[in-house]
């Protein structure tokens, strides 16, 4: 669907940027009113995750959905009516981490 190939773009960008967007927050951590105003956040959201553990989770996503339909393909019949639509969605989502790379 296309809102799905939309959904799948921005993953890609959000991939390809990462990098930059880790650069740009190394370099704002050593201002310290940047540093502190981190910090604030971190307890204001009652989390021990910083910023960069909040960045990397779409970017681990991929992957563990690949992984997760894999053992459930393989669990899964061939016979079974969802067989197909496992293997389906697994193949795309191999052709979406071959894209971003």
């Amino acid at each position: 669907s296309t809102q799905s190939t939309g959904a799948m773009n921005l993953y890609v960008d959000y991939v390809k940027n990462y990098g930059s967007a880790m650069d740009t927050y190394k370099e704002l951590h050593s201002i310290p009113s940047f540093k502190s105003f981190c910090e604030e956040q971190m307890k204001l959201a009652n989390t021990k995750l910083d910023l960069p553990s909040f960045l990397i989770m779409p970017i681990q996503r991929l992957p563990r959905y690949d992984f997760l339909l894999k053992e459930l393909l393989k669990m899964t019949p061939e016979n079974n009516v969802d067989y197909q639509n496992i293997a389906k969605a697994k193949n795309e989502i191999v052709k979406k981490k071959k894209k971003k790379k």
